[in-house]
């Protein structure tokens, strides 16, 4: 009934409303009352949970009132509906999780407070797959706003708690962050940056991460990406294995250490790996000559 009558039948009262709120969220323009507006997207997300076709159909104007809505308290409404519905129809939902994702960019403070709350909520109770746009609430580690912030650092600290969670998707957040088409302000970065890896507690992440970082190091091309990188690298804690890490792919870091913050970098990290130094074989130190 839900499916095929309530609201998508053809003489049920709600099926009846159908083309009014439809035609109200299709024209902004023609129907100016923010209130009556207001009241007509609710009333669609409302609609949309009834029955998997309907929302399947009207999930593109769905979105298109949500981005393009001057009125933050219609945003605000919209991104908790979505919430819903991901509860709803999930697999309907998954594909346009990069655009709720995009609220966290939206200018009204307390949209970007929804979007947390409800991303950070769905991500948590395994509600929704966790990809690289999790870059886009670690960007909120910064945010000038307090709340915002204070959420964000928060939403970290419980997602290191579930198992490998963090680990899985520590460099997708690197790689997102470092892109030049991020637009991260270096201090910035780093900030994030300290935050998020040190709630890498775990020897094994820490050394596996030490190697994905080294393998992106190989690849970077310009020198702000290498800093970037490297920053991250001096962030983890090493051990003998991780050190050979570093070793095992020289190749990755030779091109790259005529630059100061590289150099400086791997200077300090084989310095404070000191104490490993009996442990490490005389063939591999020999690498160390090259910083004398």
């Amino acid at each position: 009934m839900c499916e095929s009558e309530v609201v998508t039948g053809n003489d049920s009262f709600l099926s009846l409303m159908v083309p009014l709120v439809v035609t109200i969220n299709s024209n902004p323009s023609k129907y100016s009352d923010p209130a009556l507006r207001a009241a007509a997207s609710i009333c669609l997300a409302e609609f949309m949970l009834v029955s998997h076709s309907f929302c399947e159909k009207h999930l593109q104007l769905l979105f298109t009132v949500l981005e393009r809505s001057p009125e933050e308290v219609i945003r605000s409404n919209l991104v908790i509906s979505l919430g819903d519905l991901n509860f709803r129809f999930p697999n309907l939902i998954e594909p346009w999780t990069p655009r709720l994702y995009g609220r966290l960019r939206d200018d009204s403070p307390i949209v970007k407070r929804t979007t947390l709350n409800v991303l950070t909520h769905l991500i948590l109770n395994d509600m929704v797959k966790v990809k690289g746009q999790i870059s886009d609430i670690a960007l909120c580690i910064i945010d000038p706003d307090q709340r915002i912030s204070s959420m964000s650092r928060m939403f970290f600290t419980e997602f290191s708690r579930k198992a490998n969670a963090l680990y899985n998707v520590m460099p997708d957040i690197i790689s997102r962050l470092c892109d030049p088409e991020a637009g991260v302000d270096e201090d910035d970065f780093q900030t994030i940056m300290k935050w998020v890896m040190n709630l890498i507690q775990k020897e094994k992440q820490s050394e596996s991460l030490v190697e994905k970082i080294i393998l992106r190091l190989g690849a970077s091309r310009t020198e702000r990406h290498s800093r970037d990188l490297v920053f991250c690298l001096s962030l983890l804690t090493f051990n003998e294995r991780s050190l050979r890490r570093i070793l095992e792919h020289w190749n990755c870091i030779a091109d790259k250490i005529h630059e100061l913050p590289v150099s400086e970098a791997i200077i300090n990290i084989l310095s404070n790996a000191k104490k490993l130094a009996k442990q490490v074989s005389v063939s591999e130190i020999r690498y160390n000559s090259c910083f004398d």
